[in-house]
C-alpha cells in the first residue's frame, strides 16, 4: 500500500493540485492529510472540494480549523482586531457546508495496514509532549544554518542533541508503541528512523507553506509498506512557481480584507522562511512603545507596525534621493504618500540623505521636512553631515580662466555658487541672485563651488569652453552648462556622507534621473531611475520606477518590500 502523505495546504489550492499531480504518477493508492486545510491562501474551498473527492483518505484537523471554529457564535460586528483579518476573512469564505465538515474532523487517527500501526495527527506533541529541538521553527532553522536550506539530517541532529543529553527522547520514543506517527504543524520536511525500537516519525512538511529554506517546491511525502509490513517513506518535492502564486494572491479578495497578513505569508511563500513569528514578535515590541495594551492588536497598530517591520528586512541602510525631477513633483512638492513612505524607512533604521545640484539655501525645506541630517548639495561641491561639512571648490585660477572664457562669447548669462551666495550678470527672479558686473572679482574674493552658464541662442553644449584639469563640465536639465572643481562631484559628496554614517555603499540606494546620477547609480548597492530620467541614465540604473510626478520614489519602496 502506498500512501501520499500532505500537511499543512493553508488554502493554497496550486501547489495542492501540483502535489496530487505527482501523487498519482508515483502510483498511490490513499492519502493522509495531516490538517490545516485554511487560512493563509484564499482558496479553503477549492482545496477542500479536491481533497473530499479523493478516494481512500484519512484526514485529521489542525489547529487552523479550531480557529475558524472559534468564530461561531461571535458577532460580525465586533470583528475589528488587525490581527484576525485573514480568519474573519476565512470565515466569511468558508462555506457553512465545508466548515462543518471541518468541525467533525477527529483530531486524531489510527489505523493499521500490513500489521502496521498508522497513527495520525496535526500536531507531534499528541505523540512526543513538547520537545526542545522539534518546537523550533524554520526561522532558527535557517538562523543557527546561516540561512542555508535546512536538511532532514540537520534537523534530527539537533532534535537528538537537544533531548539525548537527559534521555528525554529516548524516554518519549521508548514509551511509544512500534509504528509510523504522522504529523505536521512545524512546515519542515523530515523523518526519523528510530534506533530505540520500530518507530517511524514522519512530518511531510507544508505543501501549502514549506519553511525550509527550499524555494521553488513544495514538500510531500510517499509511506509505502509491503505485504510483509516492511516500511518505507520517500521525502519528495514538486517545482513550484512561487512567484506566479504569489502575483495571483494579491489579485483576490483575501489580499484586500486581509492585506498585512496576506503580505507576511507571501514573503514565506517567495523565501520558504518563516516570517509571521518574528512579525508577531516585533508587533509586540512596537505595540509596547506605542503605549497600546489592545489583543488581538487594533487594526492601526497592526497595519502601521508591518510598514515599519516590513523595512527591516531590508539590506539597504540609506537611501539616498536626488531632488528636482526625482524626489519632487513639477510643482516642487513632496506627496504625502512619498513623505509617509520614508518616514516609516526612518523609523525602521535607516537613513535618507539628500544629493542635490542645489545649494543649501534651495534645500533646506526640503531637509526639514523629511528629517534629514545629511546633505549633498552642488552637486558635491558640499556635503553636510552632523559632524562635519567637505568643500570641493574650483581653484581660483581656474574659475578666472572660464570666466574669461565666456564672458567672450556675447549674450552669455553667467552664474557662480559662491561661498556668500549666488552671483549673476544678469538678474534672474527665479534664482534671486546678486547682480555683479564683474564676476571675476566676486571669484578673487570668495571661494567658488560651480559657475553656471546659458545661452538664449546656443544649446550649452556649445558653451563648454576650454578648461583647466581640475576643472570638468557637464549638461544640466538640457539648459545650462555647469563648470566645478575635478573632486566636486556627487558620488564623492555621497561617498563622504556614507563614510561618516559608517554604512557601505553597497547598502544604499540612489535615485535620479540626470547625468550627474549616473555614478552614484550604479556605485550604490542599488540604483534607480526615475520614468522621466533620461535614457542613459535608465540604461545604467539596476531598476526603473514611476515618474517623479506618479511618486516613482515611494512605490519603487514599497514594491521592493513587499517582493512582489
Amino acid at each position: 500500500m502506498k500512501y501520499a502523505v500532505i500537511s499543512d495546504i493553508h488554502g493554497n489550492l496550486p501547489a495542492l493540485e501540483t502535489v496530487l499531480s505527482d501523487a498519482k504518477k508515483q502510483g498511490v493508492s490513499g492519502y493522509i492529510f495531516a490538517g490545516d486545510y485554511c487560512l493563509s491562501g484564499p482558496w479553503p474551498n477549492e482545496c477542500l472540494a479536491v481533497i473530499r473527492a479523493l478516494p481512500n483518505t484519512y484526514i485529521v484537523r489542525g489547529n487552523e480549523e479550531s480557529y475558524l471554529e472559534n468564530l461561531d457564535g461571535t458577532d460580525p460586528a465586533t470583528w475589528t482586531d488587525g490581527q484576525m483579518q485573514i480568519s474573519y476573512y476565512a470565515y466569511r469564505t468558508v462555506s457553512k457546508e465545508n466548515r462543518d465538515y471541518l468541525a467533525a474532523l477527529p483530531r486524531q487517527i489510527d489505523i493499521e495496514c500490513n500489521g502496521v500501526s498508522i497513527h495520525i495527527a496535526h500536531d507531534y506533541v499528541d505523540f512526543l509532549g513538547k520537545l526542545e529541538g522539534t518546537h523550533w521553527r524554520s526561522f532558527r532553522f535557517a538562523e543557527k544554518y546561516g540561512g542555508a536550506p535546512v536538511t532532514k539530517e540537520q534537523i534530527a541532529k539537533d532534535i537528538r542533541e537537544a533531548n539525548d543529553s537527559d534521555g528525554v527522547l529516548q524516554q518519549r520514543l521508548g514509551g511509544l508503541s512500534d509504528g509510523v506517527y504522522i504529523f505536521g504543524h512545524l512546515h519542515l520536511q523530515w523523518s526519523y528512523f528510530s534506533k530505540y525500537g520500530h518507530v517511524i516519525l514522519i512530518d511531510p512538511g507544508s505543501c501549502g507553506l514549506p519553511l525550509d529554506c527550499l524555494v521553488g517546491t513544495v514538500p510531500y511525502a510517499l509511506l509505502e509498506i509491503n505485504d510483509d509490513g516492511a516500511v518505507s517513506v520517500e521525502e519528495r518535492r514538486v517545482g513550484f512557481d512561487v512567484r506566479s502564486y504569489a502575483e495571483s494572491v494579491t489579485k483576490t479578495a483575501q489580499y484586500e480584507q486581509a492585506k498585512v497578513w496576506t503580505k507576511v505569508i507571501m514573503k514565506e511563500i517567495l523565501t520558504a522562511r518563516e516570517h509571521l513569528m518574528p512579525f508577531l514578535c516585533f508587533l509586540e515590541d512596537y505595540a509596547n512603545r506605542i503605549g497600546d495594551a489592545r489583543r488581538p492588536f487594533a487594526v492601526e497598530t497592526w497595519e502601521r507596525g508591518y510598514e515599519i517591520w516590513n523595512r527591516t528586512l531590508q539590506p539597504y541602510r540609506a537611501i539616498i534621493v536626488d531632488l528636482d525631477r526625482t524626489l519632487l513633483h513639477a510643482d516642487k512638492s513632496i506627496s504625502d504618500e512619498t513623505k509617509r513612505e520614508l518616514r516609516t524607512w526612518q523609523e525602521a533604521g535607516t537613513q535618507i540623505f539628500i544629493a542635490s545640484a542645489r545649494p543649501e539655501r534651495a534645500i533646506t525645506e526640503y531637509r526639514d521636512t523629511l528629517g534629514v541630517t545629511s546633505v549633498v548639495t552642488l552637486n558635491g561641491a558640499r556635503s553636510v553631515t552632523p559632524h562635519k561639512t567637505a568643500a570641493n571648490v574650483i581653484p581660483a585660477d581656474s574659475a578666472l580662466s572660464i570666466l574669461t572664457e565666456l564672458e567672450a562669447i556675447p549674450g552669455t548669462v553667467i552664474s557662480i555658487e559662491a561661498e556668500f551666495g549666488l552671483y549673476s550678470n544678469v538678474d534672474i527672479p527665479v534664482w534671486q541672485p546678486i547682480v555683479s558686473a564683474d564676476l571675476k572679482e566676486t571669484a578673487k574674493r570668495e571661494a567658488v563651488y560651480k559657475i553656471l552658464a546659458s545661452h538664449p541662442d546656443m544649446p550649452p553644449e556649445s558653451l563648454a569652453v576650454p578648461m583647466p584639469d581640475d576643472v570638468y563640465c557637464t549638461v544640466a536639465d538640457k539648459k545650462l552648462i555647469q563648470f566645478m572643481g575635478r573632486t566636486a562631484t556627487k558620488w564623492n559628496g555621497i561617498r563622504q556622507l556614507l563614510s561618516d554614517a559608517g554604512i557601505p555603499a553597497e547598502q544604499a540606494i540612489y535615485f535620479g534621473d540626470d547625468n550627474d546620477d549616473i555614478e552614484p547609480i550604479e556605485r550604490c548597492g542599488l540604483g534607480v531611475a526615475v520614468a522621466n530620467a533620461l535614457p542613459q541614465v535608465k540604461e545604467k540604473a539596476d531598476a526603473v520606477t514611476l515618474s517623479n510626478d506618479e511618486d516613482g520614489v515611494a512605490e519603487f519602496l514599497r514594491r521592493l518590500c513587499d517582493g512582489f
